[in-house]
């Protein structure tokens, strides 16, 4: 789902933080 044209899976990498990279990546 999106929220506020947000992927999910990028708020979720956001909180992560570790992953960043990968969502650079994508």
């Amino acid at each position: 789902g999106e929220e506020n044209g947000v992927p999910t899976y990028t708020f979720d990498i956001h909180l992560q933080g570790e992953k960043e990279t990968v969502f650079f990546d994508i």
